[in-house]
């Protein structure tokens, strides 16, 4: 500043007025506070006067106290935003940036806090402590009321709060505000606020559900449902809303039922390709939901799932997948038989013309064979009365059934055959002896159910059907051509042609028989299911047996398996090697006529 001295003027008092003229304007916030100037404000002041070319200058360097006082200070409240059912994560942090650290504190070092808003009911904590409402007062500026209270709490460092809401679905915002008391040091207290929004954003809830379907197999006339049991809650949050639900995964042949129960269900609506829509009530799903599969089929079917679609009003609907599998119980519905009159010659295979007939012989879904029926029915027969009892030997399609499959009780005389197919009871047939004319024979049948992977039965059998057949079996004659004749134990001549005497399951020989009661033989067939025996320890097969009972080549072959035995006698030469076709050659001489005997060489030859 620079100012004019006239003549007359007091010099003096022109520098006093200059010098109260000066205005000196601190740093913001500065104070003698410790942590701030530390003591007081320094000032440097120069007077300078000039007079005709002459200069005079003068300096001093006052101290000004600069007291402090208190800036309110900042409370600043944070919480992100949650979904439903998540706590609220909550900073609070008092600051103030106009005081200097350690120059300013909070009263108490406590924090009054209050929620304001009902749109989600819960509890604030810290850590796992329940914070609990306080009565307040007479803290200067501060409301008398209810607070939260919470010691401890220093400037400048972060509070962690928690707030959980009481129900897992409300969503909305509520404010949490809080207040401290703070002052500076060499200052008056002040009161300072803040708040923040605590925000719980609607969100779409899964339903809490599980789902079961089971059955049973039904015969296509009085048809029977899976029903869908849903078990848990579809709408946990009822503020939310079911909008449409469907079905995927259906094969062709299946269909989805719905209703308020099993007597009033109608369809569903077949949108294609294996999803149904299932028709909503009010926005809730239908009392009564079921699957019906084809006629006869059973078993598992997985890979369905149930989606239902809905959310929060203004959010996008979310469609929810719940996956399920329908299980259909088998059911064995048995067999119907209308026997007509079987006949044939002894040695051939007699066809059995039972006319049986599967009511679920094999359910396949034609549509879709991936979903074919995971069982298969099978029958049982029982036939009584077969004169030849346990040598009767069963065919199916010229093939013999295997042994285990078939089981005879001497006692009643009764032949049981297992797991018939209704191909099989369609080839079913028989080799036996003459009957000497037309002769009844008791049939029983049944069916039960079995799994198609590993033919177990399942389930129970199903009614019994029962009936007779006439079965009438003519004795074979011998002719000049090739003949195939059964061991009957009476005399066969089986004249020119190559012959075959075939033995029946368990039939056991001895050389004598044979050469007392054949004649132009020129083949044994044992190899019928069984084990067959020709001669034994004691009575072997003699050349001359083998003589007696062949034609004039003297030659007889000998067919049969692992489960036969010959036993020879010691005439018999050293056996030759296997030859092309598979059998053992013997020879011997019979009063200088030569005797060869050929033997399969899978049977068992004993010497």
């Amino acid at each position: 500043m620079t100012v004019q001295v006239n003549n007359g003027d007091n010099p003096q008092t022109i520098a006093e007025n200059l010098l109260a003229g000066v205005t000196v304007t601190p740093p913001a916030d500065a104070n003698r506070n410790a942590n701030n100037l530390n003591g007081k404000l320094p000032l440097d002041v120069t007077l300078t006067l000039h007079d005709s070319g002459l200069e005079s200058e003068a300096q001093v360097a006052p101290q000004v106290t600069l007291d402090p006082v208190t800036d309110s200070a900042t409370v600043a409240i944070s919480a992100a935003a949650v979904a439903e059912g998540e706590p609220v994560a909550i900073s609070v942090t008092v600051s103030n940036p106009s005081d200097q650290t350690g120059d300013w504190s909070i009263v108490d070092g406590k924090l009054y806090l209050k929620l304001d808003g009902t749109d989600i009911p819960g509890v604030l904590k810290q850590g796992d402590t329940e914070l609990k409402l306080e009565n307040v007062a007479n803290v200067s500026g501060l409301d008398d009321g209810q607070y939260y209270v919470i010691g401890g709490v220093s400037p400048d460092t972060p509070l962690d709060l928690t707030y959980v809401p009481n129900k897992a679905y409300d969503s909305g915002t509520i404010t949490l505000k809080g207040w401290v008391q703070n002052q500076e040091a060499g200052s008056v207290v002040e009161l300072a606020s803040g708040s923040g929004g605590l925000t719980v954003y609607a969100t779409n809830t899964r339903p809490d559900i599980t789902l079961s379907a089971a059955g049973t197999e039904h015969d296509g006339e009085i048809r029977t449902q899976a029903e869908i049991q849903v078990n848990g809650t579809v709408l946990p949050d009822e503020d939310e809303t079911l909008q449409a639900a469907f079905i995927e995964g259906l094969p062709k042949e299946f269909t989805l039922y719905y209703g308020s129960d099993a007597n009033s269900a109608g369809l569903a609506n077949n949108a294609g390709g294996g999803t149904w829509q299932i028709p909503l009530s009010n926005g809730e799903l239908p009392a009564y939901l079921a699957i019906q599969p084809p006629a006869y089929w059973s078993g598992t079917l997985s890979g369905l799932k149930l989606y239902l679609v809905g959310g929060e009003t203004g959010n996008t609907p979310t469609s929810w997948p719940f996956d399920f599998e329908v299980v259909i119980a088998p059911r064995a519905d048995g067999v119907e038989l209308s026997p007509t009159l079987s006949f044939g010659d002894a040695g051939d295979i007699i066809d059995l013309n039972l006319n049986a007939a599967m009511k679920d012989p094999v359910a396949t879904n034609t549509e879709d064979p991936a979903d074919s029926d995971q069982h298969i029915e099978l029958t049982t027969l029982e036939l009584e009365g077969l004169p030849d009892g346990e040598k009767v030997v069963f065919y199916v399609n010229d093939t013999e059934l295997a042994a285990d499959r078939v089981s005879f009780d001497s006692n009643t005389n009764t032949h049981t055959i297992t797991g018939l197919t209704q191909d099989e009871l369609d080839g079913l047939g028989v080799l036996h002896l003459g009957t000497g004319g037309a002769i009844d024979i008791n049939v029983k049948a049944w069916t039960q159910e079995a799994t198609v992977a590993e033919g177990t039965l399942v389930g129970d059998k199903s009614g019994e059907t029962t009936g007779t057949i006439k079965v009438n079996v003519a004795d074979k004659l011998p002719t000049t051509g090739n003949d195939n004749l059964l061991w009957t134990g009476s005399p066969i001549d089986a004249r020119g042609g190559e012959d075959t005497i075939q033995l029946r399951y368990g039939e056991n020989l001895i050389g004598s028989d044979l050469a007392t009661n054949l004649d132009n033989i020129e083949t044994l067939d044992l190899s019928i299911a069984g084990r067959n025996a020709i001669g034994s320890n004691s009575d072997r097969l003699r050349a001359e047996d083998v003589l007696e009972m062949t034609d004039d080549d003297n030659a007889l072959k000998i067919l049969g398996d692992g489960n036969d035995s010959v036993h020879l006698d010691s005439e018999w030469g050293d056996p030759s090697t296997p030859d092309t076709d598979g059998f053992v050659s013997y020879t011997a001489e019979v009063n200088n006529v030569e005797v060869i005997l050929k033997i399969d060489e899978s049977v068992t030859i004993i010497e």
